[in-house]
């Protein structure tokens, strides 16, 4: 029934794999997928149909499968169009987009409730007409599974990505650190926050000092 229900329901397929897609990438997954795999993950990010903020998440993914396919400046054009869209957001957009009607005030446990006991229980013969037995206000909609996630983590890990991509060679290594520096200092109190600021430690500890030109040097 629920199979069905979500075929019926554009959006939500798309936000159900891309928020699979979103853990696969926190959890340092995607580098352990093939090639092919990372290929057509790419793919499917970049085809979706979803709001900019959304649309920003999808391109963050895809920015990552770029460089793991050694696509290293595609990923960093592509990191780089994550923060473009970001910029444009109002504050407003940043929860949700949905329309009014399909998101009703509630609180968090009420807006991604479960089909009560009730439901659970109920007996095989009892499942026809199920589907109508969920008032709409309990429904899972796309605009309930968006807002129950912070998508503020976005803009500092896209930062970190580019500065690690970077990070790899020699000749970009200070932009590299201006990366780097931007995703730790211009973020907090995000998702994964934590985890972010581990990995942007030690991306900043592969670098180079970052030596000042000696006053000898500037003399000769």
């Amino acid at each position: 029934m629920w199979i069905a229900w979500l075929q019926g329901n554009w959006a939500l397929p798309s936000v159900c794999r891309l928020r699979c897609y979103e853990l696969l990438y926190l959890w340092n997954v995607l580098g352990c997928c093939s090639l092919h795999h990372l290929q057509q993950l790419h793919d499917d990010c970049e085809s979706m149909r979803l709001p900019a903020d959304l649309t920003a998440l999808a391109k963050l993914v895809a920015g990552v499968c770029l460089d793991h396919l050694d696509h290293p400046q595609e990923a960093v054009l592509l990191l780089q169009e994550v923060l473009t869209i970001w910029s444009t957001l109002r504050p407003a957009q940043v929860v949700s987009e949905a329309p009014a009607e399909d998101h009703k005030p509630g609180t968090q446990e009420e807006e991604i409730s479960a089909p009560s006991m009730k439901d659970e229980e109920a007996t095989p013969d009892s499942t026809e007409g199920t589907q109508s037995e969920y008032p709409s206000d309990r429904s899972v909609t796309s605009a309930m599974l968006r807002s129950v996630w912070d998508e503020t983590n976005i803009p500092p890990f896209a930062s970190y990505e580019i500065g690690f991509i970077l990070s790899r060679y020699p000749e970009s290594c200070g932009e590299s650190r201006k990366w780097l520096q931007q995703a730790s200092d211009q973020h907090s109190g995000y998702d994964f926050e934590s985890r972010l600021v581990v990995k942007i430690h030690q991306a900043m500890r592969s670098l180079p000092p970052n030596r000042a030109p000696s006053a000898s040097s500037g003399s000769e």
